[in-house]
C-alpha cells in the first residue's frame, strides 16, 4: 500500500525520522517497507500491510498511530467540531432495509443537503495526488480522502435519484445489469450483494457505485454510505465481475464494526467545512450486532514463558497503552481491552506478540537451553530403512506406499474403511502386485515396472514386523527372464549391504516378487560388515555454520528444455546468476511427455541474507537476472505466469 510521508508527518508535532530511517523502522517492527520513492517534495512509502492488520493499518492515521508507538506516543483521532442542523433528520428523507444481515453487518446512511459541488481545495488535491489518486470533485474527493485517512470506504448517492427514498441492501436478481461510474456494464448474478432502491441496483456493494445514482454539479442532497460487508461475499463478487478497487480490498480483509461511525462523522465535518453542506443531526444506523470488546487476561509469567525474556511490568503496560490498549492491573495479572479497530487481537498470545514486537525481538537475548542435551540412540530400523531406500532407488526402483490394510488376513478390523480393506496386511507382496497391475492397465505404453516397499506387516498374534519387498514386471520378457532379473537384483541389493556370501538366505522369492524381514537384514549386515562402511557414515570433522536470523523468501521458476538437457546445467546457471543471496535451489517438478519432445522443469529458489531482511524488490531484481540468463539459451523457454 502507498503512504505519503508528508501526510504521516502531519499527525506529529515533532519531526519524524528521515524517510529511509522510518522505512527501516517499519520493516523491523511492523511491515516490510520498500525504499522510499521521492515524489516532488514528498516521499512515497510502499508498505506491505499484513492481511490481519488491514482493519487498522490500511489508512494514514492507522499507520501514523503504528509509527507513534516506536517513539513512545499514543495518537488519538480527533474530529474538529462542526454544526449539524437539529431540524434535519436523515430518516425523514431516506430509509434503509437490509435483507441479508449475514452479508451486511452494518450500514450507516447520512443526509447532507445543499452541498456546493465543485473543485477541491489545493491541500485536499495534493493529499490525493501524493498517493496516486485523481481529484474529481470536492464530494467524491472527501469520501476518497476519508477512506485513505481512516481505512473505511464510503460512497455518496444523489438523494433525488434514489427511487422511493428507500435504500435496500439485497442480493441481485437473475438477469439484472448495472452500469458503473466508470462506464463498465456489469451482469449481476443472484449471489451478488447490491445496494438498490425500489426499482434497480445503484451499486455493487463494497466494490463500485452505479452511474444512475452518481452525483454531479446539480445534486441538491447527498446520502453518504458507510457500511461493513461480509468479506467472503465481496471477494467472490469482485472475482466474478473482474473489478477490484481500494474499497473491495479493504472489505475483503475485514473492517472493524466501529469504523463506519468514525468515518461518517469525519466525512460530515469535511462536507460541512469544504462543501458548505447542511448536515443532518441524525443518521440511519443498521447494526443488529453491536461491537463486543472482550477482556483479555495474562501475567508476567505468560510473557516470560512465551518470549523467554523477563520484561518489566511497567514496560509492558507502557507499550500496550501506546498501542491503544486499555490496561488495568488486577493483583498478579494484567487485564486489557484491545483497541476497537484491532480485529486481530483475540487471545493473550496476540497481546504478548504485540509487546514483543514493540519491545524489539533484537532485544531478546539468545540463551542456550539449561537442560542437559544427550545424544539419543540411533533407531537401527529407521536408519537401515533409509539406507536401503537409497540403494534401491539407485538400482532403478521406485518406492510405493500402500495402505496397511488388505482384503485377506488374520487380524480383522472392527471398523474397516472399505470392503477390500477389512484386515491388517500379512505381507507387502499383495499390495505391490495390485499396484503393478493398476499401473500397467492405465499405461499401455509402459513396458517395465520396478517397485519396492518398506513397511509394516502383521501376524495373528498382533505382532508387527517391518518387511522389505521388491517387484519387477515387464511386458516383453518371459517369466523365466524376469525371475533371473529379480534374482540378479536381489544379489546386487545384498551385495551392497555386505551380505553376499552367507549361504542360503531366508528371504521369500515368488516369481517376480522378493520379500524379507528387515530385522533379519539388519542382523546379517551387522555380522558381515562394519557399521560405518555400511551406512556411509564416518567420524570425520563436521563443519557447522549458523542459521540466518532473518526470514527467507521463496520463489519458483519453471521452463521448457529439450529432451536430454542435463538438470545440472540449468542449476549451474541459476546458482551462478543468483549470487550469495540464493541459498538453495531445488528441482520439485519434472515432466517429460510420453511421445518425446520438450520436457518441463520447475525449481524452487530460496533467498536469504545473514545481514538483513530481504525485500520483495531485491529478490525480484535477482529473479529478473536469473530469467534473463535462462532465456539466453535459445533452446530453453522460461514459462511466464
Amino acid at each position: 500500500m502507498k503512504f505519503s510521508y508528508n501526510w504521516l508527518q502531519s499527525y506529529f508535532k515533532e519531526p519524524l525520522p528521515k524517510p529511509d530511517e522510518l522505512a527501516d523502522l517499519l520493516t523491523t517492527r511492523s511491515f516490510e517497507t520498500d525504499k522510499p520513492e521521492k515524489v516532488g517534495d514528498d516521499y512515497l512509502l510502499s508498505i506491505d500491510v499484513l492481511p490481519n492488520r488491514v482493519s487498522d493499518c490500511s489508512s494514514h492515521f492507522g499507520m501514523a498511530k503504528e509509527c507513534a508507538v516506536f517513539f513512545g506516543e499514543n495518537l488519538s483521532f480527533e474530529i474538529p467540531k462542526f454544526e449539524k442542523n437539529p431540524k434535519l433528520r436523515t430518516e425523514d428523507y431516506v430509509s434503509v432495509e437490509v435483507e441479508n444481515p449475514d452479508s451486511c453487518f452494518r450500514y450507516i446512511a447520512l443526509l447532507v443537503k445543499n452541498p456546493k459541488i465543485g473543485p477541491s481545495p489545493d491541500w485536499l488535491k495534493e493529499r490525493l495526488v501524493s498517493v496516486g489518486q485523481k481529484s474529481i470533485n470536492n464530494v467524491v474527493d472527501i469520501t476518497n480522502y476519508v477512506m485513505l485517512e481512516t481505512g473505511q470506504p464510503l460512497h455518496a448517492f444523489d438523494l433525488k435519484k434514489i427511487s422511493g427514498g428507500k435504500i435496500v441492501v439485497r442480493k441481485a436478481e437473475s438477469g439484472e445489469k448495472m452500469e458503473t461510474l466508470s462506464g463498465q456494464h456489469v451482469a449481476l448474478s443472484p449471489n451478488m450483494l447490491v445496494i438498490a432502491d425500489e426499482k434497480e441496483p445503484m451499486a455493487v456493494a463494497g466494490i463500485k457505485g452505479g452511474k444512475k445514482s452518481g452525483i454531479n454539479e446539480g445534486t441538491e442532497a447527498l446520502v453518504i454510505e458507510a457500511a461493513i460487508f461480509n468479506p467472503a461475499d465481496i471477494r467472490q463478487t469482485s472475482r466474478e465481475i473482474g473489478i477490484q478497487t481500494d474499497a473491495s480490498f479493504r472489505f475483503e480483509h475485514g473492517i472493524s464494526l466501529i469504523l463506519p461511525e468514525i468515518a461518517i462523522e469525519r466525512t460530515a465535518q469535511l462536507l460541512s467545512e469544504i462543501a458548505k453542506g447542511d448536515v443532518a443531526a441524525t443518521n440511519v444506523d443498521f447494526c443488529p450486532n453491536k461491537p463486543i470488546f472482550s477482556r483479555i487476561f495474562f501475567t508476567e509469567d505468560d510473557v516470560l514463558k512465551l518470549l523467554g525474556e523477563k520484561i518489566k511490568s511497567s514496560d509492558i503496560k507502557k507499550i500496550l497503552i501506546n498501542l491503544g490498549f486499555k490496561v488495568d492491573r488486577e493483583k498478579e495479572r494484567f487485564s486489557v481491552f484491545a483497541p476497537r479497530e484491532r480485529t486481530d487481537i483475540k487471545i493473550k498470545e496476540d497481546v504478548i506478540e504485540e509487546v514483543a514486537r514493540i519491545y524489539g525481538y533484537e532485544n531478546i537475548k539468545s540463551k542456550m537451553p539449561e537442560e542437559s542435551l544427550t545424544t539419543s540412540e540411533r533407531n537401527e530400523e529407521y536408519f537401515f530403512s533409509n539406507f536401503m531406500k537409497g540403494i534401491l532407488v539407485d538400482m532403478g526402483f521406485s518406492e510405493v506406499y500402500n495402505y496397511s490394510f488388505s482384503k485377506i488376513g488374520k487380524v480383522e478390523l472392527e471398523n474397516p474403511i472399505s470392503r477390500d480393506k477389512e484386515f491388517l496386511r500379512m505381507n507387502l507382496k499383495t499390495g505391490l502386485v495390485d499396484k503393478v497391475a493398476e499401473n500397467l492397465l492405465k499405461n499401455p505404453k509402459l513396458d517395465e515396472i520396478k517397485f519396492f516397499e518398506i513397511g509394516k506387516v502383521f501376524d495373528n498374534n498382533l505382532g508387527e514386523k517391518t518387511h522389505v519387498a521388491i517387484i519387477i514386471a515387464n511386458r516383453k520378457r518371459t517369466g523365466e527372464e524376469i525371475l533371473q532379473e529379480i534374482k540378479g537384483a536381489i544379489e546386487e541389493f545384498l551385495n551392497k549391504l555386505g551380505i553376499a556370501e552367507i549361504g542360503e538366505f531366508d528371504g521369500c522369492v515368488r516369481r517376480n516378487v522378493f520379500e524379507v524381514d528387515l530385522e533379519r537384514i539388519v542382523e546379517l549386515t551387522k555380522e558381515n560388515i562394519e557399521m560405518p562402511e555400511v551406512v556411509g557414515f564416518g567420524e570425520g570433522d563436521i563443519e557447522y555454520k549458523p542459521f540466518s536470523k532473518y526470514p527467507a523468501i521463496i520463489r519458483d521458476v519453471s521452463l521448457f528444455v529439450p529432451e536430454g538437457t542435463q538438470i545440472v546445467d540449468v542449476v549451474d546457471i541459476i546458482e551462478n546468476t543468483g549470487g550469495e543471496l540464493l541459498v538453495d535451489t531445488d528441482l520439485f517438478d519434472e515432466y517429460a511427455p510420453p511421445d518425446g519432445g520438450r520436457k518441463s522443469l520447475a525449481f524452487r529458489l530460496i533467498f536469504q541474507s545473514f545481514d538483513k531482511t530481504l525485500t520483495d524488490k531485491e529478490v525480484g531484481d535477482i529473479m529478473d537476472k536469473i530469467i534473463k540468463a535462462l532465456d539466453e539459451n535459445i533452446q530453453w523457454e522460461v514459462r511466464k505466469k
